[in-house]
């Protein structure tokens, strides 16, 4: 599922598989990779979220990326189409790749597959500072080769409303311990 980095900055959360409907509470804005309303999308609120996480079967979200920065895990994105795929901007911090198919990050499935990055998007009102539009396109330089591991999550058609239920794949959300470890398992 989604991942977290120990060097990882901002409001982002630490490791884990949050997965489920659960209501969105308090003020939420921004954007979280895998957040859906209704069905299968990537487009929604991240914020002042009240969720409580459940784990994640094996290959359940077969939309979930992990970016790479050499052999350093550094964030999670999802796949949006067998080219493209949507993360945070902040997630671009050195020359990235994309692995797909993946579950686990320290055992080979043979699931796997590893993409290189042609080309990055980023948001044109994009704020190191504060994150405000924080996402990123990412054009892979290959197509994904789609299967029961690897599909694209659609885009949602609007954004959810507050209190509404919603699903979240992607980090759980807890307090981060002083150097948060390198995921392991994923959606």
């Amino acid at each position: 599922m989604g991942r977290a980095v120990p060097s990882y900055s901002g409001a982002a959360p630490p490791q884990g598989c949050v997965w489920g409907p659960r209501p969105l509470r308090g003020r939420a804005w921004g954007w979280a990779p895998g957040l859906h309303v209704g069905g299968r999308t990537a487009w929604g609120a991240w914020g002042s979220l009240k969720l409580r996480g459940h784990p994640c079967h094996p290959h359940a979200q077969p939309w979930q990326a992990a970016i790479f920065e050499r052999s350093k895990y550094n964030c999670g994105a999802s796949l949006i189409s067998s080219r493209w795929v949507l993360t945070a901007a902040h997630c671009l911090t050195g020359p990235i790749h994309v692995r797909l198919g993946d579950y686990n990050l320290y055992v080979r499935e043979g699931t796997e597959q590893y993409k290189a990055v042609a080309k990055s998007i980023i948001h044109p009102g994009y704020n190191c500072t504060d994150h405000d539009n924080d996402i990123m396109l990412l054009k892979l330089q290959n197509p994904a080769r789609l299967n029961r591991y690897v599909q694209p999550l659609g885009l949602a058609s609007r954004c959810a409303e507050p209190g509404e239920l919603c699903s979240v794949s992607g980090d759980v959300c807890r307090p981060p311990p002083p150097h948060w470890p390198p995921p392991g398992i994923l959606g």
